[in-house]
């Protein structure tokens, strides 16, 4: 009767053990995977499989073709009548340069741009 209990007890603590490490695997799968807060990215080229910006940029330079990325860290659950805005401004003047209105719909979860910085 001793040992059947010790191999019970065991199966257990080895059930308990793949429970634990799968829901902490899981864990950080998702957070690796997830976005907490909203983002918007800038830079010159976009990774395929990420769909993130490789090496983002704090500046733009004029006259080149940048890449805008906006994610979401939800995506949209129901339609609203409010359109979000992207808005450009100079540092130097202070004025928009540039203006890009978006409807939101259901399922939306971001979105980007390819902007010739050379027109503005």
């Amino acid at each position: 009767m001793g040992i059947i209990k010790k191999h019970r007890l065991g199966l257990l603590i080895l059930i308990l053990f793949l429970l634990v490490f799968s829901l902490s695997v899981l864990y950080r799968f998702q957070r690796d995977f997830s976005i907490d807060n909203d983002q918007i990215q800038v830079g010159y080229e976009t990774n395929n499989e990420t769909q993130t910006i490789i090496n983002p940029q704090d500046h733009i330079k004029w006259g080149k073709i940048v890449v805008i990325s906006v994610h979401y860290a939800n995506m949209v659950e129901k339609s609203s009548n409010v359109p979000s805005k992207l808005i450009l401004v100079s540092r130097k003047t202070n004025k928009t340069v540039f203006q890009d209105v978006r409807e939101e719909y259901v399922g939306f979860s971001g979105f980007e741009i390819k902007l010739d910085t050379s027109s503005l």
